[in-house]
């Protein structure tokens, strides 16, 4: 799929619409999938007999799995094109979909969700490229905002349809629905996304690293790390690892409230992606936005903490989910819009795939961390053969994740020159 000049970009056909909604949909699976461990973490710790060290362990392996194949993606996609991207992402998706709803125990669940994880991490690489090649520049912050909108829609999902689906048929059956559906999805993807004709030889690992350390020479580079970094850990390990334990153990709600304050979120998301992609190509001062949203992202986090959330209601702590989601969906195209300026858009997959697999090497090396900080203060305390953390052991987690959240502001100083 060749980029097409930016000058002189005809109409979009209902064909590139087709191809755009069908990737759009990939990313939306891969999105339930990455934030879909809260929801289900009762029966997982039911199911294999393990507690908050172990559902670490599980939820780990798709950060781990997404941060192994971050850096690839983004040299296949500027190397292969979309198509070939997305057909292997769906194909991993579904076979380790699958494979996860059969696991036995929690190596098997571990594997799975890594093989889930390599092939959603190519989905989000190959969306930002079809976006940057099929739009002008001046439309390229609202639509990827409205690509991230579908990411969000999958979050919303993961929550109380998934929760209440779970409850209906189990989770392993839930599971194997989703895996038969990426399987249709990547057989769509086949027949429409159009084939791109390339000369460019295979991708080599010396290629691989050599291209990876030209790049971080500059610090606008280390800066656009360090800001897509601190944003990433911090709203995914709340969104989707310990947002709905959180208000279970250390706030008393029952999980399908707590997977309400999850669903406001997202909608949060979906709003804040499509209101801040629009206004994010008519900013004047893209640094001075983002210290803004570093500041009010580590702010509600801060009011999730549960001595604070307790003294200030729970009516504030929901409001924080909904203005930490604003924030989180605004974020997303303004830090896609900074890798943009950074690397160009022919180095944009290269460019996306140094951050996301940053940020996923630094998520997946903090989940185990948090883990071990809630089992360290559990006082022996179940619910339904369950283990409910305290609240002090949760003061300690989203400490840790608003103090990550801060070191964004560093990140933007550093790349200022170049937003």
């Amino acid at each position: 799929m060749q980029p097409k000049p930016h000058d002189a970009i005809a109409p979009i056909s209902r064909r590139d619409l087709i191809a755009w909604t069908c990737v759009s949909i990939a990313y939306a699976v891969a999105f339930l999938q990455r934030v879909c461990p809260q929801t289900i973490v009762d029966d997982l710790a039911r199911d294999f007999g393990v507690g908050a060290d172990g559902l670490g362990i599980i939820a780990s392996a798709y950060f781990i799995g997404y941060m192994l194949m971050q850096f690839p993606a983004g040299v296949l996609v500027d190397t292969y094109g979309v198509r070939r991207l997305v057909i292997w992402s769906l194909a991993a998706s579904s076979s380790g979909t699958l494979l996860f709803a059969a696991a036995p125990n929690v190596p098997i669940a571990f594997l799975a969700r890594l093989i889930i994880a390599c092939g959603d991490a190519l989905i989000f690489t190959a969306l930002i490229k079809l976006v940057a090649q099929q739009f002008r520049e001046r439309q390229f912050g609202i639509m990827l905002g409205l690509s991230q909108l579908s990411g969000y829609a999958g979050g919303v999902l993961a929550a109380t349809p998934l929760a209440l689906t779970v409850a209906w048929i189990g989770w392993r059956a839930s599971f194997a629905g989703i895996g038969v559906f990426c399987f249709f999805n990547l057989v769509l993807a086949a027949s429409i996304l159009p084939v791109r004709v390339s000369t460019a030889k295979p991708p080599v690992l010396s290629a691989i690293l050599f291209s990876a350390l030209a790049e971080l020479k500059s610090r606008e580079s280390w800066g656009c790390l360090l800001t897509f970094s601190s944003h990433f850990v911090a709203v995914t390990t709340i969104s989707g690892v310990w947002g709905v334990p959180l208000l279970t153990d250390a706030y008393g709600l029952e999980r399908h409230n707590a997977t309400t304050a999850l669903v406001l979120f997202m909608v949060g998301c979906m709003v804040g992606s499509v209101v801040f992609g629009h206004f994010v190509d008519r900013i004047q001062s893209l640094a001075r936005a983002h210290i803004l949203m570093c500041l009010l992202r580590s702010g509600c986090l801060a009011l999730l903490i549960p001595t604070i959330g307790t003294a200030i209601g729970l009516e504030a702590v929901f409001g924080a989910f909904v203005i930490l989601g604003l924030v989180a969906g605004g974020m997303t195209p303004m830090i896609l819009k900074a890798v943009r300026n950074i690397y160009s858009v022919a180095r944009l997959g290269t460019g996306a795939a140094i951050n996301t697999t940053s940020a996923g090497l630094l998520t997946a090396s903090l989940q185990p961390v948090l883990g071990y900080a809630l089992s360290a203060s559990w006082s022996g305390m179940q619910r339904n053969g369950v283990p409910v953390y305290s609240a002090a052991g949760y003061n300690a987690v989203v400490l840790i994740l608003a103090f990550v959240s801060l070191l964004g502001i560093a990140g933007v100083l550093l790349m200022r020159r170049r937003i």
